[in-house]
């Protein structure tokens, strides 16, 4: 179900029929549903909305909305039709709450970060420098599940996240990305770019591992 409901509102969206009918029929307001729903989380707590409820996540399918927002986000028609709303506020907002940090991991877990993911690639670069310690922790439990899937240039911005990561002061976030960053560079395109970043890596100790790589870097 949740593929064929990708594939609809993807096509919807790259005809100007189908975006009138996503923007102006009540049969296809399922993006200002979700807006409206999650600016009654953002304004009344967890419970504020029936649909991004803690139980509700977990039980119901609602956690599909954010597959489908992400299948919407992979083209330009479509990201357009998100900057219609503001949606992108109310993430950016969610994430600066830490009592709504559920629904952010839903939100990393559902969402594509393929070449096209434009949307979702931006979004955890900001929830990784704004968030949560817990967010973050996850966040780089995320990074590492798309390091090990080969997810497309992710040198060209998941490795910029990973680093940013060493500058908070939680010894527990500079672990959790130095781990990363370590298996990471047992891939020679993410170690030369690692490298070529120069992060000042001397002042941790669980970074002797990748410094030692450092040296086996061929200029």
């Amino acid at each position: 179900y949740v593929r064929c409901a990708c594939q609809l509102y993807t096509v919807l969206v790259q005809h100007e029929s189908g975006r009138d009918f996503l923007r102006f029929d009540r049969r296809g307001a399922l993006i200002k549903e979700i807006v409206a729903e999650l600016e009654k989380t953002v304004n009344e707590g967890p419970h504020g909305s029936p649909m991004f409820s803690p139980t509700a996540l977990t039980q119901s399918m609602a956690r599909e909305y954010f597959t489908v927002i992400g299948a919407i986000s992979e083209t330009d028609l479509g990201r357009e039709m998100l900057a219609e709303t503001h949606l992108s506020e109310l993430l950016q907002r969610i994430g600066a709450m830490p009592e709504l940090d559920y629904i952010c991991r839903f939100v990393l877990t559902h969402l594509d970060y393929s070449e096209q993911g434009f949307f979702s690639r931006n979004l955890i670069e900001m929830w990784m420098s704004n968030g949560s310690r817990n967010l973050r922790l996850y966040g780089t439990c995320v990074l590492r599940a798309l390091l090990r899937s080969h997810v497309a240039e992710f040198e060209d911005w998941g490795i910029d996240v990973l680093l940013n990561q060493l500058h908070f002061a939680e010894p527990e976030v500079v672990r959790a990305a130095l781990s990363v960053l370590e298996e990471a560079s047992t891939n020679d395109l993410y170690l030369r770019c690692i490298v070529e970043k120069r992060p000042n890596l001397v002042k941790y100790k669980e970074a002797s591992p990748l410094l030692q790589r450092f040296a086996s870097c061929e200029p």
